[in-house]
C-alpha cells in the first residue's frame, strides 16, 4: 500500500488530492482546497496553508507528495502588470515542500503537462491551436481542467467532486501513483 498526495499550489486556493494505491487498485482518500482570505497578511495565509496540509498528511499517512512545478509568468503575459499571486504561489509551494518533508514524505516537483498527459493520454494536455484573446485562453484552460476532472472520475471509478484546483492536484497524485515503482514516464 502507498499513499500519494498531489498539490496544486496557490496562495488563494491551494488544491490537494490524496490517492491510495493497493496493488493495482487506486482509491481517492481525500480531495479539497485550502482557501485563504486576501485581507489576511501573507504570513497568516502561508501558516494556514501549512497547518491544513500538515493535517491532511497526518490524517492520510501520506508517503509521497507531488507538487506542481511552477514557472514565473513574464510581466508581458499579464499586460505589463506584475503577477503577485504567481510569486506568492511559489511561497505556498515552499511551505508545502517543507511541511511534507517534516512529516517524512518523499517530495517531487512535477510538470503539469505530464500530469495532464498521464490522465488524458497523448495529445490530451495541449490545445491544437493557441488562442491570443485572453478570454479564449482562459476558456481553453478551464476546458482542459474540466476534462482532467471528468477523466479522473472515469479512471478512478466515480465522479470527482470539488474544485478544479483539487482535481488538478489529484492529477499529480495520479501521476505519482503511475510512476511508483516504475521508471519515470517520458
Amino acid at each position: 500500500m502507498a499513499v500519494f498526495l498531489g498539490l496544486d499550489p496557490s496562495i488563494a486556493a491551494f488544491g490537494f488530492g490524496v490517492l491510495e494505491l493497493v496493488g493495482t487498485e487506486r482509491r481517492v482518500l481525500g480531495l479539497g482546497t485550502v482557501r485563504t482570505k486576501a485581507e489576511d497578511g501573507l504570513d497568516a495565509r502561508l501558516r494556514h496553508i501549512g497547518d491544513e496540509l500538515a493535517q491532511v498528511v497526518r490524517d492520510h499517512h501520506c508517503q509521497y507528495a507531488g507538487i506542481e512545478e511552477l514557472r514565473f509568468v513574464a510581466a508581458g503575459e499579464h499586460r505589463g502588470r506584475v503577477n503577485v499571486d504567481n510569486s506568492q504561489s511559489f511561497l505556498a509551494a515552499g511551505v508545502a515542500f517543507a511541511t511534507c518533508q517534516a512529516y517524512g514524505c518523499s517530495v517531487r516537483f512535477l510538470n503539469p503537462q505530464r500530469a495532464k498527459v498521464a490522465v488524458l493520454g497523448p495529445g490530451g494536455g495541449r490545445a491544437r491551436t493557441r488562442p491570443t484573446n485572453p478570454r479564449e485562453v482562459h476558456a481553453q484552460k478551464m476546458a482542459r481542467k474540466r476534462a482532467v476532472r471528468e477523466q479522473l472520475g472515469r479512471l478512478l471509478g466515480g465522479a470527482i467532486d470539488g474544485s478544479l484546483d483539487a482535481s488538478d492536484a489529484l492529477s499529480f497524485a495520479f501521476l505519482l501513483a503511475l510512476e511508483h515503482g516504475r521508471p519515470v514516464l517520458r
